[in-house]
């Protein structure tokens, strides 16, 4: 049969339309193959980044619990918590989605609530690797480690220093019941510092002018758009003498069976020291590496047997991801680099051997 050409009839079948089901159903396709890309390269993040082999359930939501070193098949846990960079408790984007990185303090604190609700963690060896950071995030992680100790006074707490573990880097070092250090390694600068920036004179070259209005004398203090009084260096050298003494003070408590507080007085000038010298003046207990400190730490927590093990943060599911790209921050106007100083900073008060 085909088309009746004298009639002018078209017997051509129409084209069926596709219903709504049709392109839900193609739509739900599309979203189910997208979530199994997802998925198949977070589980492959997941095992090449070893959290795959995770064991144990902490009680923490955030993390998974993972073998480093020892005996695997030992009851009695070692935790191990590697505190790296500079002390600043700030969000840091990382990871194939940019995933956000838990800030130090944070993740820190959380390492160590996690710990003391664990009565299989019978020793802590904190891995330190800082030059210092910020007074409050040096001394937050400071008081965690003591509340630690409050919580679990059986759990002896071993610092291991790495290449350096400077000013703020030994503050929090200081509460430890043992230190240990590399021969290589840079401690001390047992001080405060703190500056300010004066661009009064480049915005005069370039023809910028800054005008200030003030309900008092002192409301601008540490500004960067006008050189600082005497009266003013006078007050936040107050400042940082008081935040000084809270340094002796911490050192001082921590090392009270090895040196006075006038001895720390006069090694806290501010000057660093290697690990050989840091043992010959006290500030250290011992020389030596990964597996000495695991030893003394066994010997100090009476272990005959134990696995060491660290907390890994659990990797981002689809929808966490999901809930992260809607929440992202929209993009902001970045200044190129040389005028960054233009936007200004808030002063820090830092315990840090190294400055911005």
């Amino acid at each position: 049969m085909g088309d009746y050409p004298n009639t002018g009839l078209n017997t051509a079948t129409p084209k069926k339309k596709r219903g709504l089901s049709f392109w839900l159903a193609v739509v739900f396709g599309v979203f189910l193959l997208m979530s199994l890309c997802l998925n198949l390269v977070l589980f492959f993040s997941l095992v090449l980044s070893g959290d795959f082999l995770s064991t144990g359930s902490p009680t923490h939501k955030s993390y998974n619990e993972q073998f480093v070193y020892g005996n695997k098949d030992s009851r009695d846990k070692i935790l191990k918590i590697s505190i790296s960079g500079i002390l600043l408790n700030e969000e840091s984007s990382d990871g194939l989605f940019g995933a956000q990185r838990e800030p130090v303090v944070d993740s820190v604190l959380n390492r160590l609530q996690t710990a003391a609700e664990d009565d299989k963690i019978k020793a802590l060896i904190l891995e330190i690797n800082s030059p210092g950071g910020g007074i409050t995030e040096s001394d937050q992680i400071h008081q965690g480690i003591l509340e630690f100790k409050k919580t679990r006074p059986d759990v002896p707490v071993v610092v291991l220093m790495q290449h350096v573990a400077a000013s703020g880097g030994y503050y929090i070092s200081a509460p430890a019941d043992y230190i240990m250090a590399h021969k290589t390694s840079i401690t001390g600068s047992i001080g405060v510092i703190s500056q300010f920036l004066n661009v009064e004179k480049l915005f005069q070259k370039i023809g910028v002018e800054m005008t200030t209005i003030k309900s008092e004398e002192l409301k601008d203090i540490g500004s960067p758009y006008r050189p600082m009084t005497e009266k003013e260096q006078a007050l936040f050298k107050k400042i940082i003498d008081e935040m000084y003494e809270q340094f002796i003070t911490v050192v001082s408590e921590g090392r009270k069976d090895k040196l006075s507080r006038a001895e720390i007085r006069k090694l806290a000038n501010g000057m660093v020291y290697t690990g050989q010298q840091a043992l010959e003046l006290k500030l250290v207990d011992e020389l030596g590496y990964w597996a000495d400190a695991v030893n003394k730490t066994k010997e100090l927590a009476q272990l005959s047997d134990a696995r060491v093990v660290e907390y890994i943060k659990k990797p981002i599911g689809f929808f966490e991801l999901l809930s992260m790209n809607r929440s992202a921050p929209a993009p902001q106007f970045k200044f190129p680099e040389y005028l960054d100083l233009l936007k200004g900073k808030v002063p820090k008060f830092m315990y840090l051997w190294i400055t911005e």
